[in-house]
């Protein structure tokens, strides 16, 4: 069932990119592509959140105890944020946040998959789905 869920979510990060690349850049379609990153992109956003977030929750536990609530604090920050579904506040907090969100999920990853709690092509669907979720961040930050 999580396979099914990773795919769904990174089908759906595709697309929004996708649509995003459409409008943008595109003189004729400007309010398109704003309208685009305001909402399918922050809607992206919003159904990838819970698996990005639960990997990230996951890295900050193998991180040294002193670090956690620095960390914990840019997962909160990223989260709201990206609940509010205001595209101000993504683009001023959740992009603030994202390298510590990035990098704890991407250390929750290798944590499972070194505990064998998911195997390697598991692990490698659960980094696209970061990496898929940084594109569509971006995208969503250009003005």
């Amino acid at each position: 069932m999580k396979c099914k869920t990773t795919a769904i979510t990174l089908l759906v990060l595709l697309t929004a990119l996708c649509v995003l690349s459409l409008g943008i850049g595109v003189g004729t379609v400007g309010c398109t592509g704003q309208k685009a990153r305001d909402t399918v992109g922050v809607q992206a956003l919003g159904l990838a959140l819970t698996g990005v977030l639960a990997d990230a929750e996951h890295g900050v536990t193998s991180i040294p105890a002193g670090d956690r609530p620095a960390a914990y604090t840019q997962l909160f920050a990223y989260k709201a944020a990206v609940e509010s579904k205001d595209r101000r506040r993504v683009v001023g907090e959740a992009v603030a946040a994202w390298p510590t969100v990035k990098s704890m999920a991407l250390t929750g990853i290798a944590a499972r998959l070194s505990s064998q709690e998911i195997g390697a092509g598991v692990a490698e669907s659960l980094r696209e789905r970061v990496k898929q979720t940084e594109i569509v961040l971006y995208k969503v930050a250009v003005e």
